[in-house]
C-alpha cells in the first residue's frame, strides 16, 4: 500500500483527475474502480467519462470525508 500511495503522490503517474469546486484530485482509474461501485459503473459503461481523463463532481465539498485521500 505504501507503493500505491507513492504512485498517487506523483501526478505524472496518475491517469485520471477529479475536479471538485475548482480543486483537482489526481488519481488512478484502477483504484477508483476497485474501491467504488460508482466509478466502476462510470468507467465500464458508455458514459463520456469512460473515455475522458477527468470528471467534475458537483454537489460535493472538497473537504468532504475521504476526498482528500483519493
Amino acid at each position: 500500500l505504501a507503493q500505491l500511495s507513492l504512485m498517487r503522490d506523483k501526478v505524472e503517474l496518475c491517469d485520471f483527475r477529479i475536479d471538485i469546486n475548482n480543486k483537482h484530485f489526481f488519481c488512478h482509474k484502477f483504484l477508483l474502480i476497485a474501491t467504488s461501485d460508482y466509478f466502476k459503473g462510470m468507467f465500464n459503461g458508455h458514459l463520456n467519462e469512460s473515455q475522458s481523463d477527468h470528471v467534475e463532481l458537483k454537489g460535493f465539498e472538497s473537504s468532504s470525508i475521504g476526498v482528500e485521500s483519493m
